[in-house]
């Protein structure tokens, strides 16, 4: 994924065929990060308030599902070239993708036992963790070309 051009705040970001493919997996993936992962920190409601922040988060995901499906799912979000598929974003946009991928690589890093060095991480992997591997790691792919073309860099 690599910017192709940015002016007057939206960014045109062209993909290969598969890396379309691959944001699209990574993006359907989204909510990754378990509910009860989120804690509410004010002990003066207690229970009460943890239910009433897991019932808002679980809305605000049906929300934010539905918006990843109109967003990316719009047939005139992607437009063929000879090179692969580009697509355009504004800043909210980019702000709202960037939370999505970071819900899913935050995810895939909670399901992977929450490795913290390469050693760890080479333990978790095996047959049955490669696929969220890579999801979280794809999505770490696709956060960084956003940064960078929010940074005003062509990425590669």
């Amino acid at each position: 994924m690599h910017l192709v051009r940015a002016h007057l705040g939206t960014c045109r970001f062209e993909v290969s065929a598969a890396e379309k493919r691959l944001l699209l997996e990574v993006i359907n993936l989204y909510p990754l990060v378990p509910i009860v992962h989120h804690r509410f920190t004010h002990t003066v409601t207690g229970k009460d308030g943890q239910q009433l922040l897991e019932e808002t988060l679980t809305e605000h995901r049906a929300s934010q599902r539905k918006h990843v499906n109109s967003l990316l799912r719009a047939k005139s979000r992607f437009r063929k070239t000879r090179n692969g598929w580009r697509f355009s974003l504004k800043p909210p946009q980019m702000d709202w993708l960037l939370q999505v991928l970071n819900d899913v690589r935050v995810g895939s890093w909670l399901a992977l036992g929450s490795p913290n060095s390469p050693r760890e991480m080479l333990q978790a992997l095996n047959p049955k963790s490669a696929r969220t591997f890579r999801a979280m790691e794809a999505s770490g792919y696709f956060q960084m070309a956003l940064i960078q073309a929010m940074d005003g860099k062509k990425s590669g």
